[in-house]
């Protein structure tokens, strides 16, 4: 049985490192047996070369079937397609593990309160704390600041990811280390859902491939005018 439904066929896939998730490439699905895929550039573009038996992580959004996270390792790789083979869904419990953005935006924390005492109509918006949102998983956020948190605080964290505004509501879980005078500190979801969190990261993977877009197309525009200049 295959691990994807043809419903995936026509879908936007990213392959990412399995550790680190870094985006590798933006894939389309070219065929599905079992638990061995093939995938394609979307615009006919060459794919990266990857070495044999390379740990990926493939990750899938369909607007019936919902997002999708799968691993597996590379078998074939070519610059025109991508073949990986024993792939597998990943739960919940390993969707977590694996699922992390690395966004570093800057962004703005205001306290509504401590533990289960939290009041989110009267947030003091001249007492807003300067963070850094480092990270994104699917249950949490990783906040980087100078000021001293405790845990049990609830927050409600205002960042802009790629010109888009974006606001989580979170409780400050532990503190996750610290590179004085800075402190990191890992922060859960609150009052998110399943499928709100899904959609949540659909966005940012459409935000990433936009904004890699953008960038490719920056760094095409400049490779042409040094040419020129040559």
């Amino acid at each position: 049985m295959a691990v994807l439904t043809n419903k995936y066929k026509d879908a936007i896939f990213e392959i990412r490192t399995l550790r680190e998730n870094d985006l590798i490439t933006t894939a389309r699905l070219s065929y599905i047996d079992g638990d061995n895929a093939e995938f394609v550039h979307p615009m006919g573009d060459k794919m990266p070369m990857l070495h044999y038996n390379t740990p990926v992580k493939v990750v899938a959004f369909n607007p019936q079937e919902g997002f999708q996270m799968l691993a597996g390792t590379v078998f074939i790789s070519t610059d025109s397609r991508l073949q990986v083979r024993s792939l597998k869904i990943l739960q919940d419990r390993d969707r977590r593990e694996y699922f992390r953005i690395n966004l570093h935006a800057d962004a703005e924390a205001y306290i509504v309160g401590q533990g289960d005492n939290v009041n989110t109509e009267d947030v003091n918006i001249s007492s807003s704390i300067p963070v850094i949102v480092e990270d994104i998983s699917l249950s949490g956020i990783q906040l980087a600041c100078e000021q001293t948190l405790e845990k049990g605080l609830i927050l409600v964290v205002e960042v802009q990811i790629f010109d888009k505004n974006m606001m989580f509501h979170c409780q400050v879980m532990r503190l996750a280390k610290e590179d004085p005078p800075i402190h990191y500190y890992g922060c859960s979801f609150l009052d998110h859902t399943d499928q709100e969190i899904d959609a949540l990261c659909y966005e940012l993977f459409h935000l990433q491939r936009i904004e890699l877009r953008k960038r490719r197309k920056e760094e095409q525009a400049a490779k042409q005018g040094t040419d020129k200049k040559r």
